[in-house]
């Protein structure tokens, strides 16, 4: 729900640098010997060397800005070819996508690609974990010795979907770590939101909201019924096929009341006197505001660590509404 400095991003694929030149120098002999073997039409034999000769390399590396490039210059796939016989041809997508590796790649390298850059949370609706776990492999040759190896417990979605651009699937900046409820639902279809990005406004400030509702949270502290917290999530106007509409968002905070109970009774308990006792009477505890705020909370409060936990973003609202945190 808030975007991630391409700068970081690069820093990772600079620590990834000589994995990342392995695998590209792969997919370049494997979409030439595609391109020689003699199985495509005209047509797609001309989408291939299209792809070579804009670079596989630049592809693969491709900033956000220049994912816009590629896919104006090389297009969308041609279209699979009919059945013939009964029997179907593997479409140019699929060959495209094989001869890549990124089924390899999503369960040797970007597990622990994502991990590096610090993504624990879908990129979608913030709700649930995205994160690599690690172990310790035992390898048996001539002599006994030990790697470590990682294995995803999420989904990569495409900015621009693989099945219309192949050859952007294993492009770094056109990857998104989601949920699969998130992947399922949103599919292949467009969606505007930028997970990278150089530009301030949307690296400080999310263009989604949750707020609660006017009233909502005088009637529960009156009521203490936990069904009089009502609040709403809040998105542009402009966007195209809406998070609520593909994620439903809504509906998945609405089964997260009682953290927002928890936060208002926080409100109560920390007001601003108190608050300011704390950092008085502990100050080698409440030293730094971001952790202080986070003991507070129970969750990051800054946008730009959004994507370290779940629910931060629905809880950054609402702690900010109820002025909870420490300034």
């Amino acid at each position: 729900m808030v975007a991630i400095p391409t700068q970081t991003v690069n820093k990772v694929i600079k620590d990834f640098q000589s994995e990342i030149d392995d695998f590209i120098l792969i997919a370049k002999g494997n979409l030439e010997d595609l391109r020689d073997k003699g199985i495509l039409t005209n047509a797609e034999k001309s989408f291939v060397i299209k792809i070579l000769t804009y670079d596989i390399r630049k592809i693969i590396l491709a900033s956000p800005t220049e994912l816009d490039l590629f896919v104006k210059k090389i297009g969308k796939v041609p279209k699979q070819r009919a059945t013939k016989q009964g029997k179907r041809f593997k479409s140019l997508k699929d060959e495209i996508v094989e001869r890549l590796g990124y089924s390899s790649l999503r369960s040797s390298f970007y597990p622990k690609y994502f991990q590096k850059i610090g993504i624990k949370a879908c990129v979608y609706c913030n709700s649930q974990l995205t994160v690599s776990t690690e172990s310790i492999k035992k390898i048996n040759k001539k002599k006994i010795r030990y790697i470590k190896t990682y294995k995803a417990k999420f989904q990569v979605d495409h900015y621009y979907p693989k099945v219309e651009y192949p050859y952007l699937s294993i492009s770094l900046f056109n990857l998104y770590p989601v949920c699969a409820s998130c992947n399922n639902s949103k599919s292949d279809k467009e969606l505007i939101f930028e997970l990278y990005s150089d530009n301030p406004t949307k690296l400080n400030k999310s263009d989604f909201e949750f707020s609660f509702v006017d009233g909502s949270v005088a009637r529960y502290k009156t009521s203490k019924d936990i069904d009089d917290i009502e609040f709403t999530f809040n998105e542009p106007i402009s966007i195209k096929n809406s998070f609520q509409k593909l994620f439903d968002i809504q509906g998945i905070y609405n089964t997260q009341k009682d953290i927002a109970e928890e936060l208002i009774r926080k409100s109560e308990i920390y007001t601003e006197s108190y608050k300011k006792t704390l950092t008085t009477t502990f100050p080698q505890m409440f030293d730094n505001n971001s952790i202080s705020n986070r003991l507070i909370v129970g969750n990051y409060v800054e946008p730009e660590n959004i994507h370290k936990r779940p629910m931060a973003k629905f809880m950054q609202d609402l702690a900010n509404q109820l002025e909870l945190t420490i300034k």
